[in-house]
């Protein structure tokens, strides 16, 4: 069978899918869940099935005080067969003392048989940071203090983590956000700094990880580094519900569906990580939004790992829910959690990987 007819086949069957999930339009495919017009994407080409897709979560808060919260979470999900394979957190460049804080972080996911995923951000502290600063290296000596604690950490143990460099850069709410040239200049920076002071290239699998949503003029596309900088493609998304002062149930085909056909137009060859996702239960069905999400997410090919966002946030621009926004589906507690989200990741395809592992390098940490 020729490749057009099976990259044929294979759209027509998906679409099949999301129609069966998520009651899509195929008109719905053209603007955001904002009403944002989307470019108009190539069709994915299909690649071959993933081995096996990674589960990941955040706890309330850094990993070296809250891991207890990731693995009493995989004690939760344990009578599924299943277990968590990526503990995700947020770290500042300027952190006032990487050397102890760099390699606690880390290691509180690594020992317990988690690859940590790091959010590396700025801007965070008293002084709002920006792409063209980072750009111009006005923060080499920060970078540097946690690359050199990073490698550390990582060199000649095999230790390994995935690295999002300036998160949801698209995003008008971050000090460092809406400077596309700058931030390509900035994720390049970093990376020749780490390999200046010594990170194994082994040792990271560098992530670009916009938001999916963005203002008109802003969308990720024009802000990808380019595939030689890159290893791993992804995007946070969440459904609001009524929390926000546009009150919207969005679920897979509204806010992941767009967003993924976009990023395996951008990069084809790249695998999708699931940076940050969550769902508020005010306003439709928390179960079964995450039943068809991770059902959507299962069956889109490339997609490799999908890490939960377990926390709790106030926003102002989600003026609906002023005692915050819940997104918790565990809640450790209580000991209780979302029925909907142990029979979401019932699907076999959903396995666990430990970090050393060579399934790991291939699914996450390989290049060409």
């Amino acid at each position: 069978m020729s490749n057009t007819r099976k990259s044929t086949l294979w759209i027509s069957f998906f679409c099949s899918l999301v129609l069966i999930l998520a009651g899509c339009r195929s008109t719905d495919l053209q603007t955001s869940e904002k009403g944002n017009p989307l470019p108009t994407p190539a069709t994915p080409s299909p690649t071959p099935a993933p081995e096996g897709l990674l589960l990941g979560v955040y706890p309330g808060d850094f990993l070296q005080a809250r891991v207890a919260e990731v693995t009493a979470f995989d004690a939760w999900i344990a009578p599924t067969g299943k277990r968590v394979s990526i503990a995700a957190t947020f770290i500042d460049f300027e952190d006032p003392d990487p050397i102890r804080a760099v390699p606690a972080e880390m290691e509180a996911a690594w020992s317990r048989g988690y690859t940590p995923f790091v959010n590396l951000s700025v801007g965070n502290r008293e002084v709002p940071r920006t792409a063209g600063e980072i750009a111009n290296g006005e923060l080499d000596p920060e970078i540097r203090a946690f690359a050199r604690a990073f490698a550390r950490w990582s060199k000649g143990k095999g230790k390994r983590a995935m690295i999002a460099p300036l998160q949801e850069m698209n995003g008008y709410w971050t000090s460092y956000g809406e400077d596309p040239e700058n931030f390509k200049a900035a994720y390049q920076r970093i990376q020749d700094i780490f390999q200046e002071e010594g990170v194994p290239p082994q040792a990271v699998s560098w992530v670009f990880s916009p938001n999916g949503w963005s203002q008109e003029g802003q969308e990720f596309e024009r802000y990808y580094p380019g595939d030689a900088l890159v290893d791993l493609v992804g995007f946070n998304s969440f459904n609001f519900g009524d929390c926000s002062s546009w009150p919207k149930w969005e679920g897979f085909q509204e806010i992941f569906l767009p967003y993924l056909v976009r990023l395996s137009a951008m990069a084809p060859e790249k695998p999708i990580v699931v940076s940050s996702l969550g769902s508020v239960g005010v306003g439709g069905d928390q179960d079964q939004w995450l039943r068809e999400t991770y059902a959507g997410l299962v069956a889109f090919p490339n997609t490799r790992a999908v890490i939960y966002f377990n926390r709790w946030e106030t926003r102002e621009s989600l003026e609906y829910c002023p005692d915050g926004t819940d997104y918790r589906i565990y809640y450790p507690q209580r000991g209780q959690g979302a029925p909907g989200f142990l029979e979401a990741i019932a699907d076999p395809a959903i396995t666990y990987y430990p970090p050393q592992s060579p399934h790991m390098t291939d699914l996450l940490f390989h290049r060409p």
